[in-house]
C-alpha cells in the first residue's frame, strides 16, 4: 500500500473520531439541557407551591380582595406550568397528575372559603355555624397546601437525581468514548509511523554518508512504495555522482592539500617571526649552506644594519676583528657535520655600548636527513657576563678572606696550644711547692696562713682545668671527623650514670629518649653531650625538684636535639654570647666553671655541618638545640 493512501486513511479515520466524538458531544448536551429544563418545571413548581401556600396563610390571616386575586392568578400559573411541562417519566407524571389534582381541588376549596369569609362579613359574629365551618375548611386548606408542597419537593427531588445521573453518564461516557477513539487513532498513526519511519531514518543516514562523501553507500530499501522509489532514485544518482566526481574530487583534493600547506607555512612562518621579535635580540634562520634567510628585527636593531647588509655574512663587519675567524670556522665546521652551533659574539650597538651575544642554533633535516635549514636564537647575555664578571671578583675575595681567616684560627689555635702547654710544668711546679711547703710549716701556719694555701691550690686546681679545657677546645678544631652511626641515647645514659655516681645524694629526674641515633663522630659528640648534661646537672642543683630530659623533635623535615633542664635559666637577650669562650652569665661564685664548655659544643656542632642555639628564662631553666648535618 502505498504511503498517500495510508495517509488518506489515517485523515479519514481521525476525521471519523472527530464526528463520533462531536455527535457524543452533542447527544449528552441535548439530554442534559432538557434535563436542566425538567429540572427547572419541578424548581419552579416547588416554588410555586411555596408562593402558593404563603398566599393562601396570608388571605386567611386577613381575608382582602388583594391576596385572594394573587392566589387565583398564582394556581393558574401553576397549572399551566404542569401543562406545559415536556417531563416523560411515568413516576414523574404520576406526580404532575397528583399535582394538577391537588390545585384544582385547593381552588374549589379555597373558592368555598373565601365564600365563608364573605358571607362572615354579613353575618353575626357570634354564629358557631359558620365560624365552625370556616375553621374545617381552613384545615381541609392546609392539608391540601402540605401536600402540594410534598408533592412538589419530591418531583424536585427527583429531577436532581435524575440531573446528576445524567452527569455521572456524561463524565463516564465521554472520556471513555474519547479514550478508545484517540486510542484506535494513535494505533493507527503508530502503525503508519512504524512503517515509512524506519525507511526513513535508513534515508536519512544514507543521506549523511553519501554527504560525508562516502559515493559507494547503496539504500538497498526494496518496498513498493514512495520510500522504495525514493532509495532506488538516490542510488542511481550517487552510482552518476560517483562517475562524475571522482577525478573532481582527486583534483580538490590536492588543491587542498596545497591550501593547507601553504596556511601552515604561513602559520609557522607567522609565529616563529612573532617569537623572533620578542626573544630578546630574537630568533634567525640559515639556509643549508650558513647563509642567512631570517633575522629578527631586534637583532637588526642591535647592530644597526639591514637585513640586505647582514645575509651575506655582513654582520660580522661589526663583530671585534679577533672573533670573526675563529668564528667563522667554527660555524661552518657546524654546517659540514651538522652539529648543534653555539657561539658568543660581541657586537657594538648604535650607542656604542658593547653587548655580548649568545647564539645557538639546530640543523632542520628533510625525510632522507639532508640539512636543508638552520633555526636559532639570538640573546643577549650582556647582563649575565657582566655578573659572572663581579660573582667571580667576588668570589676571589671571599677566598681570600678565607685563606686569611683559616690563617688567624691556625695561628690562634696553634697559640692557645702553645700557651696551655708551656703553663702546665709552672703550673705543676708551683702546685708542687705549695704542698712541700705547707707540710714543713704546717705546725706554724695559723688560720690565715692555710686560708692562703687553700687559695693556691684551687687556683691551681682552676687553672689545670682552664688549661684542659683550652686544650680539648684546640684539639677539637683540627680533629677530623669520623662519621659512624652513633647510639645518642646510650651515651647520655652513661654520662648521666657517671653523674649520678659522682654526686650520690642528689635527686634528678632525668628522661631520656629510647632509640635516638645520629651518623657522626662518636668521640666528639660525646664530649658535646657530656658538657650538656653536665652544664645542666650543675644549673639544677639549686632546684628543689630537678628534672632534665635529652630528647628530640622535628622541624622543616630535620630532626633536632635538645637538652632540657628546669635549673637557673638565663636572660634570653644574652643566648647569642652563651657560645663564645670564657663568657659566663653565672658568677663563679654561684656556679663554678671556666665558660669553655659551651664553646666547645658550639665547635662540635659546626664540624658537623650543624647550628647549635639556645633557650631560656631566668629562673626557669634553659634548652639547648642541636642539628647536625
Amino acid at each position: 500500500m502505498k504511503i498517500t493512501t495510508a495517509l488518506k486513511i489515517n485523515s479519514l479515520l481521525t476525521a471519523v473520531v472527530v464526528i463520533i466524538m462531536g455527535i457524543i458531544f452533542t447527544v449528552s448536551f441535548v439530554l442534559r439541557q432538557n434535563t436542566m429544563k425538567m429540572d427547572a418545571v419541578a424548581m419552579g413548581i416547588v416554588t410555586g407551591a411555596f408562593e402558593l401556600n404563603a398566599l393562601n396563610n396570608s388571605y386567611l390571616s386577613r381575608p382582602e380582595d388583594r391576596p385572594l386575586e394573587q392566589w387565583k392568578l398564582k394556581q393558574m400559573e401553576l397549572q399551566q406550568r404542569i401543562k406545559n411541562s415536556s417531563i416523560q417519566n411515568n413516576e414523574q407524571r404520576v406526580l404532575l397528575k397528583r399535582i394538577d389534582d391537588n390545585l384544582t381541588a385547593m381552588g374549589k376549596l379555597f373558592q368555598r372559603i373565601a365564600s365563608s369569609y364573605e358571607s362572615g362579613r354579613t353575618l353575626p359574629r357570634s354564629s358557631n355555624e359558620n365560624r365552625l365551618a370556616a375553621q374545617q375548611l381552613v384545615r381541609l386548606m392546609s392539608l391540601y397546601s402540605l401536600d402540594l408542597v410534598r408533592d412538589a419537593s419530591q418531583l424536585a427531588e427527583e429531577n436532581h437525581k435524575k440531573v446528576a445521573a445524567v452527569d455521572r453518564i456524561i463524565w463516564l461516557f465521554i472520556p471513555a468514548s474519547a479514550l478508545v477513539m484517540v486510542g484506535i487513532a494513535m494505533w493507527f498513526s503508530a502503525v503508519l509511523i512504524r512503517r515509512i519511519g524506519k525507511p526513513f531514518a535508513q534515508l536519512s543516514a544514507g543521506a549523511e554518508i553519501i554527504g560525508s562523501g562516502n559515493l559507494d553507500y547503496r539504500f538497498g530499501i526494496r518496498s513498493n512504495d514512495e520510500v522504495g522509489d525514493l532509495a532506488s532514485a538516490f542510488d542511481s544518482m550517487t552510482t552518476r555522482l560517483k562517475q562524475i566526481t571522482v577525478s573532481r574530487d582527486e583534483l580538490a583534493g590536492e588543491i587542498e592539500e596545497r591550501k593547507r600547506t601553504e596556511e601552515a607555512l604561513r602559520g609557522s612562518e607567522e609565529r616563529f617571526r612573532l617569537m623572533g621579535d620578542t626573544i630578546p635580540y630574537g630568533a634567525w634562520m640559515a639556509d643549508g649552506e650558513g647563509r642567512n634567510i631570517y633575522i629578527s628585527s631586534l637583532f637588526l636593531e642591535l647592530v644597526g644594519m639591514t637585513f640586505e647588509q647582514v645575509k651575506e655574512f655582513g654582520w660580522t663587519g661589526k663583530m671585534t676583528p679577533e672573533d670573526v675567524e675563529p668564528m667563522m670556522r667554527r660555524w661552518m665546521e657546524c654546517v659540514r657535520t651538522g652539529r648543534d652551533w653555539e657561539g658568543e659574539m660581541r657586537f657594538p650597538s648604535p650607542d656604542g655600548r658593547w653587548h655580548t651575544i649568545l647564539s645557538r642554533g639546530k640543523p632542520v633535516r628533510n625525510a632522507q636527513g639532508q640539512i636543508k635549514a638552520w633555526v636559532g636564537i639570538n640573546l643577549d647575555i650582556t647582563d649575565r657576563k657582566r655578573a659572572e664578571v663581579e660573582i667571580r671578583r667576588l668570589n676571589d675575595k671571599l677566598i681570600e678572606r678565607n685563606e686569611q681567616l683559616e690563617f688567624s684560627n691556625k695561628e690562634m689555635e696553634s697559640f692557645i696550644y702553645s700557651v696551655s702547654h708551656d703553663l702546665r710544668a709552672p703550673l705543676r711546679h708551683i702546685a708542687g711547692f705549695a704542698d712541700l711547703l705547707e707540710k714543713n710549716i704546717a705546725d706554724k701556719l695559723d688560720d690565715k696562713g692555710k686560708r692562703y694555701f687553700s687559695l693556691i691550690h684551687d687556683g691551681s686546681e682552676k687553672m689545670s682545668r682552664l688549661i684542659d679545657d683550652l686544650l680539648n677546645l684546640s684539639r677539637i678544631s683540627r680533629q677530623e671527623i669520623r662519621r659512624t652511626e652513633v647510639n645518642m641515647s646510650a651515651i647520655a645514659a652513661s654520662i648521666i650514670k657517671e653523674l649520678r655516681e659522682a654526686q650520690p645524694n642528689r635527686n634528678v629526674e632525668v628522661y631520656i629518649r629510647e632509640g635516638v641515633t645520629a651518623i657522626a663522630d662518636r668521640g666528639l659528640i660525646e664530649i658535646a653531650l657530656s658538657n650538656l648534661l653536665g652544664n645542666a646537672w650543675k644549673f639544677t642543683t639549686k632546684t628543689k625538684f630537678a628534672h632534665i630530659e635529652f630528647d628530640t623533635i622535628e622541624k622543616d623535615g630535620k630532626v633536632i636535639y635538645y637538652v632540657r633542664d628546669n635549673g637557673a635559666g638565663f636572660d634570653q637577650q644574652y643566648a647569642g654570647k652563651m657560645f663564645w669562650p670564657f663568657h659566663r652569665l653565672h658568677s663563679e661564685g654561684v656556679f663554678e666553671g671556666t665558660g669553655i664548655g659551651l664553646a666547645i659544643v658550639e665547635r662540635v656542632i659546626r664540624g658537623h655541618g650543624g647550628k647549635v642555639w639556645a633557650e631560656g628564662t631566668e629562673g626557669k631553666g634553659a634548652t639547648i638545640y642541636f642539628s647536625l648535618a
